[in-house]
């Protein structure tokens, strides 16, 4: 089976994914995301996002905004984006990219971190 793509509006959505490798876009606004099973793809525009991909090697963008991302189970790719933003990479080999501005990455396990431009910290 696949997944679905789900799009969000302009404001603020909560957003659950399948079981399934989903697409899913917030749009702008303060989103809460929950990527669900599979590899999924989850890109979220300017606004204070919170994103979970849960089990599955996921690809997580938080771009502007004041973001946590974790990635849950698997290999996964955090990017933070302009702001200050959380990273939790999980369980799995994963990469997180906190971009500009005052990042916290949590590193568990043989993750790969880099906090970009700004003051950033790295916890283990």
């Amino acid at each position: 089976m696949t997944g679905k793509t789900i799009v969000g509006t302009s404001g603020s959505d909560t957003l659950t994914g399948t079981p399934f490798g989903d697409v899913i876009d917030c749009g702008a606004g303060a989103d809460v995301v929950h990527g669900g099973g599979g590899d999924d793809v989850i890109n979220c525009g300017a606004g204070n996002d919170r994103i979970a991909g849960g089990p599955g090697n996921d690809r997580i963008l938080g771009q502007a905004g004041n973001d946590k991302l974790s990635g849950g189970k698997g290999n996964d790719h955090l990017m933070g984006g302009k702001g200050k933003d959380t990273l939790r990479g999980g369980k799995g080999k994963d990469q997180l990219f906190g971009g500009s501005g005052r990042d916290r990455l949590f590193r568990d396990g043989s993750d790969l971190l880099s906090g970009g431009p700004g003051r950033d910290s790295m916890v283990r």
